[in-house]
């Protein structure tokens, strides 16, 4: 079995399409035999989340879900000490990222890994 840190975006916006899009990228722990199985339980518990932006507001105003979309893979190295060791479980979020981009396809460009300028807020 192999530990993934799956990062996954979800980007907001308000629905009157006024203001940056907020984008929140959560950080998954995703136990698996090979990377296809790692990408199939990200995107199950991408679109397991997606219920959670319905009626979601941006600063007091109403807003939607843009685009959620799974953004990297990452190996992650022992994974197997005693379970008092690493409690966390598979499909556990370990930690998130928080930050505001002016256009969409900035999320494609962090995917390939193209360069980008992005608001981050930490």
């Amino acid at each position: 079995m192999t530990g993934f840190a799956a990062h996954i975006l979800y980007a907001i916006q308000r629905v009157d399409g006024t203001g940056p899009i907020s984008v929140t990228e959560n950080i998954y722990l995703i136990n698996a035999d090979n990377l296809d199985v790692a990408r199939a339980k990200s995107r199950k518990i991408m679109e397991d989340e997606k219920p959670a932006f319905e009626g979601i507001e941006l600063d007091h105003f109403p807003a939607k879900l843009l685009l959620s979309k799974v953004r990297k893979l990452v190996t992650i190295s022992n994974i197997e000490p005693p379970q008092e060791e690493y409690p966390s479980k598979d499909g556990s979020e370990i930690t998130y990222l928080e930050y505001e981009i002016d256009r969409l396809e900035v999320l494609d460009e962090m995917t390939n890994r193209a360069g980008m300028s992005i608001k981050f807020f930490d």
